[in-house]
Parts: C-alpha cells; structure tokens; sequence
C-alpha cells in the first residue's frame, strides 16, 4: 500500500493597501505498506439470501501498524445486494511520521450489482 499526505497551511495578514504577508507550511509523506487479510460471508438461511460479510486485514511497514475490520448484515437478490456494514480503521505511525495516528469509523449501507 502507498499512501501520500499533502497538508498545507496558509495565512494572510494585511494592514492596509498593498499590504499582504504569507504564511505557507507544507509537508508530504509517503507511507509503504505490507498489508495481508481475510474476506468473506457467513450464511445464516438455509436460502443463502441472509448473510454476515465480514472483512479484517492488518499490515505494517512504514507505519507501526495498521489494521482495518468489517462485519455486517447482508440480504442477496437476483441481481444485487444490499448490506449495512460497520467499518474500522486504524493507522499507528512512528514518532517521526508527519501521521502520528488515524482512525476513521462509522456505519456503510452497501448495495453491489451483479451483471
């Protein structure tokens, strides 16, 4: 994995006409990666419409660790799918790294075609 952070801060302060000191702070960081994991669904009707999808990798590299999970509720149709999902993420980055720590979460409704 390959990420790349752009951040940039900038500020203008004037006191009159013609007047318009900048301020500009910029950092970029490229962060690689090893990242192995699993993926699949639990069955849970003996139709196969009713299913558990379920997601979890974990990696390190640049960073210390970083790891992701998911898991939710599924129903299968002809010609999609619908799920409500619940998703993870954490990045642990090394004392030096311009991304100490980030986490995202929160909930996904899903819906995949099949064609």
């Amino acid at each position: 994995m390959k990420a790349t952070l752009d951040a940039s801060l900038i500020a203008s302060v004037g006191s009159g006409p013609g007047v318009s000191p900048q301020l500009n702070v910029s950092a970029t960081e490229n962060i690689f990666d090893g990242i192995a994991g699993v993926r699949g669904r639990l069955v849970i009707t003996g139709d196969s419409r009713w299913y558990a999808p379920f997601y979890l990798d974990a990696g390190t590299g640049t960073s210390k660790f970083t790891w992701q999970a998911m898991t939710g509720i599924g129903y299968a149709m002809k010609m999609c799918d619908v799920s409500l999902t619940y998703q993870y993420l954490a990045f642990y980055g090394s004392g030096d790294q311009l991304v100490q720590t980030l986490r995202f979460n929160g909930p996904s409704l899903n819906l995949t075609f099949r064609f």
